[in-house]
């Protein structure tokens, strides 16, 4: 008995690799985000890192489909882009104001 992969999962490996490539880059991306944050943050950050590694690995095994693998991309990306505004609106609140031209003189 054989069975045929569903219409989403025929694509060329080099198209499988390209996508695995993005999965590990924003599994970098979450993990030296992680370096920059402490507590549940940080822990938040290291387990995308270790579920997009992960994903990157099944896409290239087949293990998953091509359209996991595609929202697990954009939703990374989307999420990424959460995480980096946050840090930049709590490192901006702890930086001490900067005074320009006298401006802020009492």
């Amino acid at each position: 008995m054989t069975t045929t992969a569903p219409a989403d999962n025929r694509i060329g490996f080099a198209d499988r690799l390209a996508l695995s490539a993005k999965l590990w880059d924003a599994s970098d991306a979450f993990t030296i985000e992680s370096t920059l944050w402490t507590g549940q943050a940080q822990a938040d950050c290291r387990r995308s890192a270790r579920q997009l590694a992960t994903t990157a690995r099944y896409i290239l095994s087949g293990a998953i489909s091509v359209a996991e693998a595609e929202a697990f991309t954009e939703a990374s990306r989307e999420a990424l882009g959460r995480v980096a505004g946050a840090r930049r609106l709590r490192d901006s609140l702890k930086a001490p104001q900067k005074r320009q031209n006298g401006a802020n003189d009492a």
